[in-house]
């Protein structure tokens, strides 16, 4: 995996483990934040229901006490002594008929031994045992009490919990217990939850009255109202349960808003970092890209002086990795130049003893034939065998001076460093020229093209190219090919380079031949000085690049040219100066 693309994980892993980390703090303080305004809801909710709850007993208890202290009551109960059934019919009534006036839901009535005298709620139970009689005149007359009555008539009938005041009476020899009391019916709840400002209520009766469970339903926001502690149970080991369900608080929604545009702006922040990213990645991975450019354009023969131009920017440990490249290609050019010299001096040296050498085999044929010519000449030019000797030793000097001849202009071409002419190149058109001679010199060697990838737009010196192009078609015609001669071109390696190749199926080139390919006198042919590659392989320096000899796939051999797009000029070729 490339350093950019860690890098790009890198940052964007970061930045969205930090994004998350943020979005759960703010996440945990937006539910504290809820949280606290859901308890301060439900607490003023909590509040208001319990002030409605005393404000019903309060009233509860102002009907009972004016009842038991007025002069109207006892009025009504004082003919009870009697027994007239008109009277009877007036005090069952009257319960009915009054109890608008003190703004109650039950006035009841209980004589000394539990039985109804008057019910609001229940007019025909006139003379029956009040079910929850014992627990009401146990109550407390300073405290409310609540209990539960019958909605409906009869055995089954519905009921429902009432709140109230019980008082008692006395009148002559008779004890009456008075109760003033408030429904808390369905009805009564609706209403209480509209002043409170709450959703609903409803009772959830103790386990012993409980027919069936009456938990709310899971995820009912929900909350129990505490009853005023003034409040007694009428014959109830435990009171019952008063649900309310308060809603939502006013706040939540825009706490799910505030999510909603965190959650947004989490979403952008992640799209620009991981667009931003390799960009980021890019730029810091660039310094690294340069160093392997200028390492790599080193290895494949770039100048040096091109290959030195490492990052100077970027983190501490790239920069002190460049300047330690740096000072180790330096060194390693100083040591190039240095081998290079000692090499051509070493060069020179054999080149002047085989100079030396072929100049002495051709110098002492030319020798002996001036001699003969001098002793043709002495015997006169009339004598046949004169003649002929003199013609045959013009002939012999007239070879090896042609000899001589060629071996000055191929040491001319050595020795001379190509001077480049760079303009822009066709590497098609380039091939197709060099074809083009080759299959003139050698029209007994077929020699073919081959489609191959274009390498784009380059620079180069196109008539020393053909030069060198028509070096290495010679060779490989020469080699005794069985197939034709095949000539093809790329681009790479990178996108600094490109390359030239010609394919022939000879027997190949041996590697001690290889390791040493370009030195003079080193050849595999019968006759010839080894300069005509190691001329190539000048251009292809010259070029920014180098010859390479590799097997070809299948049999045979492959002289591969790698250059530089764009050549370095002359005065790039030279080294920076050492301290």
């Amino acid at each position: 995996m490339r350093l950019a693309v860690q890098w790009t994980l890198i940052f964007g892993a970061g930045v969205a483990g930090l994004i998350l980390a943020a979005a759960a703090a703010v996440e945990l303080q937006l539910r504290a934040q809820a949280g606290a305004q859901e308890r301060a809801w439900q607490e003023s909710r909590r509040a208001q229901l319990q002030e409605r709850l005393v404000l019903l007993g309060e009233r509860a208890a102002a009907a009972s006490t004016e009842l038991a202290h007025g002069t109207e009551l006892p009025a009504v109960l004082a003919p009870l002594a009697t027994d007239g059934l008109g009277l009877r019919r007036a005090v069952v009534d009257w319960a009915s008929e009054n109890r608008g006036r003190f703004g109650v839901d039950e006035l009841l009535v209980l004589d000394g031994a539990g039985r109804v005298v008057t019910s609001a709620r229940e007019p025909a139970s006139y003379g029956r045992p009040y079910p929850q009689a014992l627990q009401l005149q146990a109550a407390d007359a300073q405290s409310s009490v609540l209990w539960r009555a019958r909605i409906q008539a009869g055995p089954a009938g519905a009921s429902a919990w009432m709140v109230g005041t019980a008082r008692r009476l006395q009148l002559l020899q008779t004890s009456f217990l008075v109760i003033a009391g408030m429904a808390l019916d369905d009805g009564a709840l609706a209403t209480l939850a509209q002043l409170a400002s709450v959703r609903s209520l409803r009772w959830e009766d103790p386990p012993r009255l409980a027919a069936t469970p009456n938990e709310p339903a899971p995820g009912t926001p929900t909350m129990t109202v505490g009853l005023p502690a003034s409040w007694r149970v009428s014959g109830l080991a435990e009171a019952p349960r008063l649900w309310a369900d308060p809603g939502p608080p006013p706040g939540s929604g825009v706490l799910a808003a505030t999510r909603q545009r965190l959650a947004v702006a989490a979403g952008v922040l992640l799209a620009v970092t991981l667009l931003a990213a390799p960009l980021v990645a890019r730029s810091l991975a660039a310094p690294l890209a340069r160093l392997t450019h200028g390492v790599r354009a080193l290895g494949v023969g770039a100048a040096p002086r091109a290959a030195l131009d490492l990052p100077r920017r970027g983190p501490q440990e790239v920069r002190e990795l460049s300047a330690a490249v740096g000072e180790l290609l330096a060194t390693l050019a100083a040591e190039q130049q240095r081998a290079r010299s000692a090499e051509r001096r070493a060069a020179w040296r054999e080149i002047a003893r085989r100079i030396a050498h072929e100049l002495k085999n051709a110098l002492t044929p030319v020798t002996l034939a001036l001699d003969n010519v001098e002793t043709a000449v002495a015997r006169g030019l009339d004598d046949p065998a004169a003649r002929l000797a003199f013609k045959s030793s013009l002939a012999t000097a007239r070879d090896q001076l042609r000899s001589l001849d060629r071996l000055v202009t191929e040491f001319r071409e050595f020795a001379r460093a190509p001077r480049l002419a760079l303009a822009d190149a066709d590497a098609r058109a380039l091939c197709l020229s060099a074809l083009a001679g080759a299959r003139a010199a050698h029209p007994r060697t077929s020699f073919v093209l081959q489609e191959s990838e274009n390498p784009g737009a380059l620079r180069a010196d196109a008539e020393q190219l053909r030069r060198a192009l028509h070096n290495l078609l010679t060779n490989a015609a020469e080699a005794g090919a069985a197939g034709p001669v095949e000539l093809l071109h790329g681009a790479g390696p990178g996108e600094d380079h490109w390359w030239i190749a010609v394919r022939d199926r000879g027997p190949g080139l041996p590697e001690e031949i290889a390791a040493r390919l370009g030195e003079p006198y080193l050849t595999t042919k019968d006759r010839g000085t080894g300069l005509g590659l190691a001329i190539v392989m000048q251009i292809a320096e010259a070029h920014g690049g180098r010859l390479e000899p590799r097997p070809r796939p299948g049999g045979g051999l492959e002289m591969r040219l790698t250059m530089a797009r764009r050549p370095p000029q002359p005065e790039e070729l030279l080294l920076p100066e050492t301290p």
